[in-house]
């Protein structure tokens, strides 16, 4: 059934609210479904009504008034989705919702806040759509961890999650054999789902169910991780992850091959070999580097240091120490290498250091003692040297911008991070996470991402990869409110385009045709369907309409 969005026109700017209810009370009160912020609404100022497809207003003897078109509400009436409201000064406006932006991709989390004295109405922002944030955003990455650090992935432990999350009892079973079963049975355990895939198949008695699309997606990943399969991938042996190291970087990637890098960090930490991390910008060299440190035990502070930020001079003295006395008013101090001693360095953008700087470092690397700039005086410089590089080192070797024998002494490891192109199955995660953060920073509360946002964010190419996300998330969360979902709307140009497939950068003429085509779709939904009535709207005659419509493609079924 169609939704209506109700839009606040505010002086800072527009609130939209989706109306899925067959009641939505309306005021200024926090009880109220559509909480309008505004002096000259009363508390609980006025109810719109559903009965069937109909949508009905009713004034609530508010001390300003309710208008419709003008006139003030003195009874329920219908009110068409075309009409202007007004409720006391504030003007809004229906319209009706396009359903991938009414639908939730990513739920809010359920409420937590306790309700007022004066509140009536119950926080219940729907346990399940909890659940499934919970377990696509923390379950299922933990399971994740969990099946990838184990020769045989315990079955047990699988239904036990999915009991600790879902309640109600699961079943995993193989040829109808039982494998693990949790959860305790009672009279209020009424439906039974279950999804089978090859030979496997994991079932849920509950309460209430989950939509089967859903509940299929559910189960499809929880059997994938499980490799319970009989035509699955053979177990990988573990590589030293357990329990005694730090987790991973929130949230936890489920892409496969850079949970299989991060799960060989812990070994290499105890090492001393020495890590390359190559990637783009933006795709978290730092951020694993960070996590190799943690790893290790007994070890010294990170210390970083941007090789590009400083000429040779500035970077030989912020590396090796300077001596006092070396020039006019010098005190001596220790470098990074001395200040990392016993520890890890992490020297990002190493592809843009100085040759000369390179074969300074080869000897610290070699010798494992270094030489302060001035001084005569080898220091102890015990490090294990973590680089970072957007650029190809090899090509770099081979063009002669990059000493052959220093490439081979710090990439005794080399690590490729994927771009986030590549790491589509963790844009909702990371997605979700940085916006909940951004609506914390706020002091909002997470209000979930629509179907059609995340479709957006699904479909643009991330050039900037994990930064890029993490800022368009933190700029998105500025402009929504309290609880209020992230639509398409909300984001960035380049990013909404993409959806269509029609770059921001593209031809002028594909981008008029494709804003001319949402314009007109647009048009036919608010006028349902009527080609006459949305040719007045948009102010073309309707055989001009027709004609569009055709070359368009424009389906009005």
């Amino acid at each position: 059934m169609a939704s209506l969005v109700l839009t606040a026109h505010y002086t800072s700017g527009d609130r939209r609210f989706v109306l899925t209810e067959e009641k939505n009370l309306i005021g200024s009160d926090a009880s109220c479904d559509v909480v309008l912020n505004d002096p000259t609404v009363s508390r609980q100022h006025a109810c719109l009504r559903r009965t069937g497809h109909k949508w009905w207003l009713e004034d609530l003897g508010s001390s300003n008034g309710t208008k419709v078109n003008g006139d003030r509400l003195a009874e329920a009436q219908r009110v068409d989705i075309e009409d202007g409201l007004q409720f006391g000064n504030l003007v809004c406006s229906l319209t009706q919702g396009q359903q991938d932006e009414v639908e939730l991709a990513v739920p809010a989390q359920t409420l937590v806040d306790p309700p007022t004295p004066s509140s009536t109405k119950v926080a219940v922002a729907t346990v399940s759509s909890d659940r499934l944030t919970r377990f696509f955003t923390e379950t299922l990455p933990a399971l994740t961890v969990h099946c990838a650090s184990q020769a045989t992935p315990d079955p047990g432990f699988i239904v036990g999650a999915l009991v600790e999350i879902f309640g109600g009892v699961w079943t995993l079973s193989r040829n109808n054999a039982v494998l693990a079963a949790a959860g305790e049975r009672d009279a209020a355990l009424v439906s039974d789902q279950a999804f089978t895939h090859d030979d496997c198949t994991l079932s849920w008695a509950c309460k209430q169910p989950l939509d089967e699309s859903i509940f299929a997606r559910v189960a499809e990943s929880v059997l994938a991780l499980s490799r319970l399969q009989s035509n699955g991938p053979a177990p990988t042996p573990s590589v030293g992850l357990d329990t005694e190291h730090p987790p991973l970087p929130e949230p936890a990637t489920r892409h496969h091959g850079l949970l299989n890098c991060y799960r060989q960090v812990p070994r290499v930490a105890q090492s001393r070999l020495n890590v390359l991390v190559e990637g783009a910008s933006g795709t978290g060299k730092e951020l694993f580097a960070r996590y190799l440190h943690a790893c290790g035990q007994d070890r010294q502070p990170l210390v970083t240091l941007n090789c590009a930020s400083l000429p040779q001079d500035l970077l030989d003295a912020e590396l090796f120490g300077i001596e006092q006395g070396v020039a006019t008013g010098v005190v001596a101090r220790a470098g990074k290498f001395e200040q990392a001693d016993g520890g890890v360095i992490f020297l990002d953008e190493i592809g843009d250091m100085h040759p000369a700087t390179q074969a300074k470092l080869l000897r610290v690397l070699q010798e494992q003692e270094v030489f302060r700039v001035g001084g005569s005086k080898p220091r102890k410089a015990r490090i294990q040297v973590v680089s970072a590089t957007n650029r190809n080192l090899k090509h770099l070797v081979d063009s002669g911008e990059f000493r052959l024998d220093l490439y081979h002494r710090i990439a005794d490891w080399t690590v490729l991070l994927p771009d986030l192109q590549e790491r589509m199955v963790d844009i909702v995660n990371l997605a979700a996470h940085f916006l909940r953060a951004g609506c914390e920073d706020m002091g909002h509360r997470f209000g979930g991402i629509s179907r059609a946002a995340l479709e957006c964010l699904q479909h643009y190419s991330w050039p900037g990869n994990v930064r890029e996300l993490e800022r368009e998330m933190k700029r998105c969360a500025l402009f929504l409110e309290d609880g209020e979902p992230l639509r398409s709307d909300h984001l960035s140009d380049r990013i909404r385009v993409a959806r269509s497939g029609v770059a921001a950068d593209g031809p002028l003429k594909a981008q008029l045709a494709h804003t001319e085509k949402r314009a007109i779709e647009q048009a036919l939904q608010l006028s349902r369907g009527d080609v006459a009535r949305a040719a007045e709207r948009l102010g073309v005659g309707k055989s001009t309409l027709y004609r569009q419509i055709r070359k368009l493609g424009i389906d009005t079924g």
